[in-house]
């Protein structure tokens, strides 16, 4: 069995593809975790899932960087700041709601690369 939490969608959309009943029923009450349409369908997931999250956290990067470089300009530049920020936060914690471990990974391998 693979390391990808399965969730009940992903049985679901296994088992909506799924010839034999006998099969759909087994994989929509998560008894075929391990079949390979539900692995696919839970590793899609998990793939949207990423880029998703690496889409979002480069835009408020570019986002913060952009009000970093026009700050000067700004009267309420810590303001600003703070609510790029914040917003960042709230961001994140929305996605790290979809799957913990998927952000976790992300978010290491961002601070790698910074």
């Amino acid at each position: 069995m693979s390391d990808i939490e399965i969730t009940q969608e992903d049985r679901n959309a296994a088992a909506s593809v799924t010839v034999l009943s006998s099969m759909r029923s087994l994989i929509r009450l998560g008894k075929s975790d391990d079949h390979p349409l539900v692995q696919a369908f839970a590793a899609h997931r998990r793939s949207s899932a990423q880029r998703t999250i690496v889409g979002v956290a480069a835009w408020l990067d570019q986002s913060a960087q952009l009000l970093r470089e026009i700050g000067s300009e700004l009267d309420d530049e810590d303001h600003l700041a703070t609510r790029i920020a914040n917003d960042r936060a709230e961001c994140a914690q929305t996605i790290a709601q979809l799957d913990v471990g998927v952000v976790d990974k992300l978010a290491r391998q961002h601070e790698l690369m910074a």
